[in-house]
């Protein structure tokens, strides 16, 4: 099935991201509220509305590859195996996509040293032909990110399309070179399925923070079981390993005409 397909066509008549002076551009873990305040007066960027995703859908289905801000080829299922915040921006996005990255390093901020350590970052680009490594590795510095958890990538235009279709997010380039698009967080689990969404720069995180720690807490009772499953099993196989010595012992005196 084409992802692809699914994309929904941009709305006409919502108001792009217009560049506005780079001292109004929030950089690093500014407060959200704060990055807000600077970004109000006389900006007139607009998000568009999500598009429905499908929760539970994993986005590794999706045979992507992208590209990071060191120039690395990855895949898009990278960071299997951990939860990811995913979300889609372009490099000189004023505004929003300011605002977006100050959210997740909030949401980061309020999760345990343990939670947050094993938590990964995916930022995809509406704008790969703007948003060179060299352009990506630049804003990694200027936010401040930990480039260790966090990626910035680059693809091409069909992946974009088709994982911004899968997570719901609408978008439009607009003449000058901005774009109109939604501003939306989506969790993924362990599988890369849809586990959470977040839409709209205001919205509270509590919950979304919630659903981190909840894939977290699954993980840990799952290793736990394993654990259990793999102690009782050891138990096991050395019950069985001390009863064929015992069946051996007895034939070998029996052997022997009787025990010593």
């Amino acid at each position: 099935m084409r992802w692809g397909l699914l994309v929904p066509l941009l709305l006409l008549g919502s108001t792009a991201c217009k560049k506005q002076p780079d001292s109004a551009v929030p950089t690093g873990g500014a407060d959200l509220a704060k990055s807000s305040a600077m970004a109000a007066p006389g900006i007139e960027h607009q998000a568009l509305p999500a598009a429905p995703a499908t929760l539970g859908e994993s986005l590794y289905q999706l045979e992507a590859e992208l590209s990071d801000q060191d120039g690395h080829k990855i895949p898009l299922a990278f960071y299997a195996g951990h939860p990811v915040i995913i979300s889609m921006f372009y490099a000189h996005c004023p505004n929003a996509c300011p605002l977006l990255i100050s959210k997740i390093q909030r949401i980061e901020d309020k999760l345990p040293p343990d939670v947050r350590a094993e938590l990964r970052v995916l930022l995809v680009s509406f704008d790969p032909q703007s948003d060179t490594a060299a352009v990506l590795k630049g804003l990694a510095t200027k936010q401040g990110v930990d480039e260790r958890r966090w990626r910035f990538v680059r693809t091409q235009d069909s992946s974009i399309r088709d994982i911004a279709a899968v997570l719901g997010i609408k978008y439009r380039k607009l003449d000058d070179g901005n774009f109109n698009h939604s501003s939306v967080l989506t969790l993924l689990d362990r599988a890369g399925r849809l586990s959470s969404r977040l839409e709209g720069l205001a919205d509270p995180v509590e919950d979304f923070v919630a659903k981190i720690l909840a894939v977290h807490k699954a993980r840990e009772e799952q290793k736990s079981v394993t654990t259990e499953s793999v102690v009782t099993a050891s138990n096991a196989a050395r019950y069985r390993h001390h009863r064929r010595r015992r069946r051996w012992w007895g034939w070998f005196q029996r052997r022997r005409g009787g025990w010593w």
